[in-house]
């Protein structure tokens, strides 16, 4: 096996060559440079990917092995800071050695971790982030005041304390710059009231998905529904989800009459207090041309309800579940 100054210098003139790549990630795993030996790796299996030879196949799941044991034995080496937040039910997926998609678990004992873990490098490529927040909302959301995940994408929130609304106010009004390219945004609370909801969706400029999940139906109303429905921005929407309100036939109403939801294509109201109306409401002419699935689950429409439904042939609509609540809640 050729030194490392050698392997660099190959490198640097094909730096895209799977022989090279996987001969330099040997190298680095039996010098014990573990980090680096991933993320060589994982070069190199992309190199093969797009460009896949047979003859090399067998050196090519020598590696796929060598990266699964990385993950399996040193997940804490690959994480770096923010291994003591990652959440043991989602595993992170990575791309190039660095964390692409990741899930953390905070409480008041490793509170502290996140704002090391907000400052380290390994996330400089994190395009997925959910966060569970299970004590403490107000305190770990000032954490995030610092946050410099400007290539993130995606964010999940999950409080099961909710915060105060003063606190998630001064959250979204420090980070709106950092989080300007959020594509998705996701928040669940015990209580998401219509003003907390709005709050991210009025500086927020790019959303194309945005989820609203609240446990206590009596947060999210039509006001909400009419709010969005009178936004121009709602027009850049792709998925919408108010989960869990007392929107009502007449919040339903209000969205499919709305000119500016022109890109819509799939709306999730699941747990939202609608009736044998909703289905004559869906049944006739809406202002949603690109709609294509309708979640209506938990709600409470009856077999004549549903039976409107399934006539409808240019919808893909859930309606299971009608007259009873989502597990869990």
């Amino acid at each position: 096996m050729r030194d490392q100054d050698a392997l660099q210098r190959e490198l640097r003139e094909n730096p895209e060559s799977f022989e090279i790549l996987r001969e330099y990630a040997l190298f680095l795993y039996g010098a014990d440079e573990l980090r680096a030996c991933f993320a060589l790796t994982e070069r190199a299996i992309a190199s093969y990917d797009k460009a896949p030879n047979p003859l090399k196949q067998p050196q090519y799941f020598e590696l796929k092995r060598l990266r699964h044991q990385l993950v399996r034995n040193h997940l804490d080496l690959l994480m770096g800071e923010s291994w003591p937040l990652l959440d043991s039910r989602w595993p992170p997926v990575f791309k190039l050695g660095r964390p692409r998609e990741m899930a953390w678990h905070i409480d008041s004992h490793n509170m502290d971790a996140v704002e090391a873990a907000l400052r380290s490098d390994q996330l400089r490529r994190l395009r997925y982030l959910s966060v569970t927040i299970t004590e403490a909302p107000d305190a770990i959301l000032k954490r995030f005041h610092n946050l410099r995940l400007s290539t993130l994408r995606a964010l999940n929130l999950t409080f099961l304390q909710d915060p105060s609304r003063g606190a998630f106010g001064v959250f979204w009004e420090a980070t709106t710059q950092v989080l300007a390219g959020l594509l998705t945004l996701s928040m669940r609370m015990t209580r998401l009231s219509d003003a907390m909801a709005l709050m991210p969706f009025r500086l927020l400029h790019h959303l194309q998905s945005l989820n609203f999940i609240s446990l206590d139906r009596s947060g999210l109303t039509p006001s909400l529904c009419d709010a969005l429905a009178s936004d121009k921005r709602s027009n850049q929407l792709v998925q919408l989800g108010i989960v869990g309100s007392c929107l009502g036939d007449s919040g339903l109403l209000t969205l499919l009459t709305s000119d500016n939801f022109a890109a819509l294509q799939a709306l999730d109201l699941q747990d939202g207090l609608l009736s044998n109306a909703a289905a004559r409401l869906i049944s006739a002419e809406t202002h949603l041309p690109k709609l294509r699935s309708l979640d209506l689950r938990y709600n409470q429409i009856d077999e004549a309800g549903i039976a409107i439904l399934s006539r409808n042939q240019t919808l893909t609509i859930r309606s299971e579940g009608q007259h009873s609540r989502p597990p869990g809640r």
